[in-house]
């Protein structure tokens, strides 16, 4: 199982741009935060790496640059049933539900202790530490 993450969506939510220095700040961010072991962030646009690579690796997370494409056309493309889809995009939600993946809000996955676990299993790892979880809540809404 894998953790799609839609990167501009997400960035989107939380107040940031989405120039070359706003993604690399969010992703960072985002590392911090225990992901999963299979995740999977996608992000419009063209790679902010050195290289230019349309895919690079950062730590045990694949980053994933749409190039001249969507980035849901590609999370799409990729999901396969049983994965998770994170986003705040009604759409491309139900096209990944449609082939078999499991939607998931942006709340609930910065919420829930669980999927940042090593492998995604709930337990394996120590759970996010409270405040990173509240601003995760301030930022991408609890009331969802």
């Amino acid at each position: 199982m894998s953790w799609y993450l839609d990167g501009n969506n997400l960035m989107g939510r939380a107040g940031n741009g989405s120039n070359k220095d706003d993604r690399e700040i969010f992703l960072a961010r985002l590392l911090e935060n225990h992901l999963p072991k299979s995740c999977i962030i996608v992000f419009d646009g063209p790679s902010f790496s050195r290289s230019g690579a349309a895919e690079i690796r950062r730590g045990r997370v694949r980053v994933v640059f749409s190039e001249r494409r969507s980035a849901d056309d590609v999370i799409v493309e990729r999901v396969r049933k049983g994965d998770r889809v994170v986003s705040a995009d009604a759409e491309l939600l139900a096209r990944a539900k449609l082939r078999g993946a499991t939607p998931v809000s942006p709340a609930e996955f910065f919420s829930c202790p669980g999927p940042r676990g090593r492998g995604g299993e709930a337990g394996e790892e120590k759970p996010a530490v409270e405040t990173h979880v509240e601003e995760w809540l301030r930022i991408f809404g609890g009331d969802e």
